[in-house]
């Protein structure tokens, strides 16, 4: 599989992926970087690679399955390729507390049945980037009927 653009349909095939992205696995296939950047522009031409909608598909996919919070997935969107400014806005405007919470209770429910050391599982979700706020909404969510 030397053809370029076979290898970018083929990449394409299991998800979006930014212009870093892209640009990596390009390189670590062999091919080389004026090839590499000449596809590039062309698939930014063609509107196949834009990180912004990368940005905005993947967190809404990442708050609609995990409890995750704002930083940790500016961070991710900061490693895949896209640019701070670009990675801040998406993950304000697309920002959902109460799914976040919703997952957040559901993951605490599956923890605390493993764990029962309150801050062990405080520090878990500190990991993830919730915050000690949004942590107490997600327990007062336990206790709501």
């Amino acid at each position: 599989m030397r053809n370029l653009r076979s290898y970018v349909n083929l990449l394409f095939k299991y998800r979006l992926r930014t212009k870093k992205e892209i640009y990596e696995r390009l390189l670590r296939k062999g091919f080389k970087k004026n090839e590499i950047e000449n596809e590039i522009r062309k698939l930014e031409e063609e509107g196949l690679i834009d990180d912004e909608r990368f940005a905005r598909i993947y967190v809404r996919g990442k708050i609609e399955r995990e409890c995750i919070g704002r930083q940790v997935l500016i961070e991710k969107l900061l490693k895949k390729g896209v640019n701070i400014q670009t990675a801040k806005r998406i993950v304000n405007e697309e920002w959902d507390e109460e799914k976040v919470i919703a997952n957040g209770i559901n993951l605490y429910e599956r923890l605390k049945r493993k764990e029962k050391d309150e801050k062990k599982i405080l520090e878990y979700f500190l990991r993830r980037g919730i915050d000690y706020n949004l942590f107490k909404k997600i327990k007062k969510g336990l206790e709501s009927p």
